[in-house]
């Protein structure tokens, strides 16, 4: 993921601040945008959401449809697009 930077985010918003934060890894070099997810003992378990074969530039994220959940914009400079992703519950 290196030289990736991490950028701490919770998945919605009635969550701000309460436990540990996910982490939104920008995995520059390696053309991917990784997830950090907590994993209850006090670690995080990585996952990579998807290799967009570019140099993937820096993550911003906001709940821009006011529905709750987190969206996050993801910039692939090199192919000159942003991808945009929402977190969800999977329950």
């Amino acid at each position: 993921m290196c030289p990736g930077f991490p950028y701490p985010v919770y998945p919605s918003v009635k969550e701000f601040g309460v436990g540990a934060a996910h982490i939104l890894v920008a995995g520059d070099g390696d053309h991917s945008v990784h997830l950090m997810r907590p994993n209850g003992a006090g670690g995080y378990t990585r996952e990579v959401i998807k290799n967009l074969g570019g140099t993937i530039g820096s993550l911003t994220f906001a709940d821009i449809d006011n529905d709750g959940w987190v969206e996050f914009f993801v910039p692939n400079y090199d192919n000159n697009f942003i991808e945009v992703y929402q977190f969800y519950s999977d329950s």
